[in-house]
């Protein structure tokens, strides 16, 4: 079906838009069930063997669709479809000059704000990679921990055997591994609080580095 773009040169402007399936079958119903079935109906529409076919299917469901709508049959899924729509010249023109008009002009600084994104973009992953150095970093001292304690745990049951033998040396072992361990965990934890005071003070100038990389782009005149 045609649908009307502009008023202009007597509606001589417009596309075409084929009425959907659903339409085909409501002027098949009312006019065509003795003369074709709806397979053949909708197969010479879609064809474009038959001059005006078209044209006439427009004609017959705005027909239809008014003699329905007087009754109060016409079908709820049709209400949408309409054969033209017109639109008047000087909306055209409106909607071309609001366009026009909010269209933005062009960046005079985008080779420097592209080059500032880029710098951006990589502090960030600089920062990223700094805080996931330091978790891992931290979580593999923890696994020394956990390590440690295991072979010092199965060292102090082989002393607990040894106890009935040597009970006084048996003692002083566990008493040397127990301080191992102590020592192992302080220089540890020691290790650790050292390591997460570094990547904050990094972390913080890479930060601060960033907030100055976004104030100069932001301050670059469009």
């Amino acid at each position: 079906m045609p649908k009307i773009l502009t008023e202009e040169d007597n509606f001589s402007s417009f596309t075409w838009k084929d009425l959907p399936q659903e339409a085909l079958a409501f002027i098949h119903q009312r006019y065509f069930t003795k003369e074709m079935s709806l397979e053949e109906y909708i197969a010479t529409y879609f064809s474009n063997t038959v001059r005006g076919f078209k044209n006439e299917a427009d004609r017959l469901f705005e027909e239809a669709k008014q003699e329905c709508l007087a009754e109060g049959t016409f079908p709820e899924e049709l209400q949408e479809i309409q054969t033209k729509i017109i639109i008047k010249a000087e909306v055209i023109k409106e909607k071309q000059k609001t366009s026009l008009t909010r269209s933005r002009p062009k960046d005079k600084n985008a080779d420097k704000r592209a080059s500032y994104h880029q710098k951006i973009v990589q502090k960030e992953n600089e920062i990223d990679e700094l805080r996931q150095l330091n978790q891992n970093i931290q979580c593999s001292n923890e696994q020394v921990m956990i390590a440690s304690g295991r072979y010092i745990q199965n060292a102090e049951e082989l002393l607990e055997q040894k106890v009935r033998y040597d009970s006084r040396q048996a003692q002083y072992e566990q008493s040397l591994f127990s301080e191992i361990q102590q020592q192992l965990r302080s220089k540890i934890n020691l290790q650790n609080e050292t390591l997460e005071l570094t990547c904050k003070k990094e972390q913080f100038q890479q930060e601060e580095k960033l907030e100055q990389l976004y104030q100069e782009r932001n301050a670059l005149a469009w």
